[in-house]
């Protein structure tokens, strides 16, 4: 993946924040959106921004797997946060799962594994932006950046093995809403470190 330059914007404390921010649009193009989700949720585009509404109940995951060394994403939490669950799913197109369940950070179900935040250790609060960093190169694999605060040991996935047919995936429950970015020109947060760079999708070259 090429280069990518930190754009400006004013944040909504009024300070001003810097974004990792892909600057080629067919990047832009090619970056993750929302894939398969379970039979009972609702999935909404805003054609204006590039983020989706999520709600109802059942699992949505990304477009793509997380082929990636690094990427970062996020999720604004919505109305309960107790029935909204955030992170990685393991997802076969070939042997599909369904996603009328829950991510519970259940690794050990070899059936469909996930791995998500762990909300025994934080605190999710309507309103709040979790960024999600994905880190092949380092440990822990997966780990959460809350309302721009980032501290990598808290509520994070140490390790994923094997580390193929990974999706960023969440779970609506219970009236739980929330909006899910992809897109590096949305995000509300600077990524924790600039190797942290939205998801672009793999193409194929023949």
């Amino acid at each position: 993946m090429g280069p990518c330059l930190g754009k400006k914007n004013k944040g909504e404390d009024g300070g001003v924040i810097e974004h990792a921010t892909v600057t080629n649009d067919n990047f832009i193009k090619t970056g993750a959106k929302v894939g398969q989700s379970g039979a009972n949720t609702k999935v909404k585009l805003n054609t204006e921004t590039n983020c989706y509404s999520i709600s109802g109940d059942g699992t949505v995951i990304g477009s793509c797997h997380l082929d990636c060394d690094t990427a970062y994403w996020e999720v604004v939490v919505g109305k309960n946060p107790a029935g909204l669950n955030i992170g990685c799913k393991r997802f076969n197109p070939k042997k599909p799962v369904s996603l009328d369940g829950y991510i519970d950070g259940k690794a050990d179900d070899s059936s469909a594994p996930s791995w998500c935040l762990d909300k025994s250790i934080v605190d999710l609060k309507e309103g709040d932006i979790v960024g999600i960093c994905w880190d092949q190169t380092d440990l822990p694999m997966v780990s959460f950046a809350v309302n721009g605060e980032y501290n990598p040991m808290k509520g994070s996935v140490n390790r994923i093995r094997p580390a193929n047919d990974v999706c960023p995936a969440i779970s609506v429950t219970n009236g739980a809403t929330c909006e899910l970015i992809f897109d590096s020109r949305q995000f509300k947060k600077s990524p924790p470190s600039s190797k942290f760079t939205m998801i672009v999708c793999a193409t194929s070259l023949i």
